[in-house]
């Protein structure tokens, strides 16, 4: 076994109101198999027993260490975290999910140690929120390292949870997340638009998530924030490189984006909003890579509108849905 004189892991916990999940969290990581790594639990100001179970795991293990701070959300919490992690590798953990078995750091560090990459994209599954019975069926395994494949078949997304990043890579560039809704997607950009060296881990699942995720894109649903949304790909338009793994990224981002506001509100809320006609103005975006389904996205809107493609994609739902 190699020793280190730092954890290789830093995983960062941001806790908010779990304590009915906590400890699932805490103990699926102590399972672990490879044990060169800290803990850093980040409670952003829970007003259940959240921090209270952390300070208890922390008390009987020195590589737990706990943290307590006012309220800000989730981005400035990982922000919070990465300033006192000390490991090779940032792990993001959100606090109601958890390591689906014992030897998932083992497979994390023995990938690492072959590609040496500054970045390791992890496959990962959802579970039932209370059985936590785990959805397989849309599962995608594969060990090719093909960025398009794993666009296109949804194993890349934004969110900072699927991915570990070597920790100089961030402090050499500064980066941190925003604070807000789907920070995930501008820090993510930010990490590709300085070219980060990649391998993918997706022979197996190293990641579980609960699948109701607060504040995630699939839960929000307050139409106001569709403006940010636009903000968003407006700030990572500002950071596209024209390298293939930004245009793969900004592609699928214009076209999640798309779709979540296209399945989240009602047809006369969308055709009041003047900020979607920045879909139709930018649409060449959708195009950069040639990824499947946000091209065909983009041919869509060329030709009939960003109405008529809103009103076709609903009826496509509802009839998916009977």
């Amino acid at each position: 076994m190699e020793t280190y004189k730092f954890p290789f892991f830093s995983i960062i916990i941001p806790v908010y109101q779990v304590e009915k999940y906590i400890d699932k969290c805490l103990t699926s990581i102590l399972e672990q198999k490879f044990t060169s790594y800290e803990v850093i639990c980040v409670d952003d100001g829970s007003k259940d027993n959240s921090g209270i179970i952390c300070d208890e795991y922390a008390g009987k293990y020195p590589f737990i260490r706990s943290y307590h701070k006012a309220n800000e959300g989730l981005g400035f919490t990982r922000n919070f975290g990465m300033e006192k992690a000390q490991g090779e590798y940032l792990f993001f953990i959100d606090s109601d999910d958890f390591l689906p078995n014992a030897s998932c750091l083992t497979s994390i560090h023995e990938c690492i140690m072959q590609k040496h990459a500054d970045m390791v994209v992890i496959n990962h599954c959802t579970c039932n929120a209370e059985t936590e019975v785990m959805n397989t069926e849309n599962a995608v395994f594969g060990n090719e390292q093909d960025s398009a494949f794993y666009f296109n078949n949804n194993c890349f997304t934004p969110s900072a949870c699927f991915k570990l990043v070597r920790r100089q890579f961030i402090v050499n560039q500064n980066i941190r997340f925003m604070q807000g809704i789907s920070e995930d997607f501008l820090w993510t950009a930010k990490i590709l638009s300085y070219n980060p060296s990649i391998a993918y881990l997706l022979d197996n699942y190293y990641y579980c998530y609960r699948n109701f995720r607060r504040g995630s894109l699939t839960e929000t649903t307050d139409i106001s924030n569709i403006n940010h949304y636009v903000q968003i790909l407006r700030d990572m338009t500002e950071l596209y490189n024209g390298t293939e793994m930004m245009s793969f990224f900004l592609s699928k981002s214009y076209f999640d984006l798309f779709m979540t506001i296209v399945n989240k509100f009602g047809q006369e809320e969308l055709f009041q909003i003047e900020s979607l006609n920045y879909f139709y103005t930018n649409r060449k975006y959708l195009k950069l890579g040639r990824l499947r389904k946000p091209y065909i996205l983009y041919i869509m809107i060329s030709i009939f509108g960003i109405k008529m493609t809103m009103r076709f994609l609903k009826m496509l739902r509802q009839r998916k849905e009977k």
